[in-house]
């Protein structure tokens, strides 16, 4: 999904959320998880697009979770962005987000769109890391451990 996408589907959400009190003054409030300068170039490029601002807030996919358990009753955040996929499903299970199906959903990858059915329409995926491993040769050799093969 490339930044056009993302501001789509940002600018879609927005629209079909046009009753909540931020979006009704001109503002999204949006908590992402990755890196701030990437978030924040999102919400500005979104801005220009739409005239509608977004305030970042950056946190780690545990610490937005737990905020929007917290917030439940009164939510204050919009849009969440990035971050694991668990905390996303749990969110989901838990109904704390709601669920939004974009017109675009054919363009993403089969491993996203299988994220959103899991999520009963309550997230997507957008992006995908490789988790690497290492270990000490040395270490290994001492405590008498075979070094990973796969």
């Amino acid at each position: 999904m490339n930044r056009r996408h993302i501001l789509t589907a940002i600018a879609a959400i927005a629209a079909s959320w046009g009753a909540l009190p931020a979006s009704a003054q001109g503002q999204l409030n949006m908590i992402c998880a990755p890196q701030i300068e990437w978030c924040q170039g999102l919400a500005n490029a979104f801005g220009r697009e739409t005239g509608i601002q977004v305030a970042v807030t950056q946190k780690s996919t545990g610490e937005i979770l737990a905020q929007v358990r917290a917030e439940k009753e009164n939510p204050r955040i919009d849009i969440w962005f990035g971050g694991t996929m668990d905390p996303h499903l749990i969110a989901a299970e838990d109904n704390l987000t709601l669920p939004y199906t974009s017109p675009r959903m054919t363009e993403l990858r089969p491993w996203a769109i299988r994220l959103h059915e899991q999520s009963k329409g309550r997230s997507v995926g957008i992006s995908i890391g490789a988790v690497g491993f290492g270990h000490n040769k040395e270490l290994l050799a001492k405590k008498n451990i075979p070094a990973p093969t796969s």
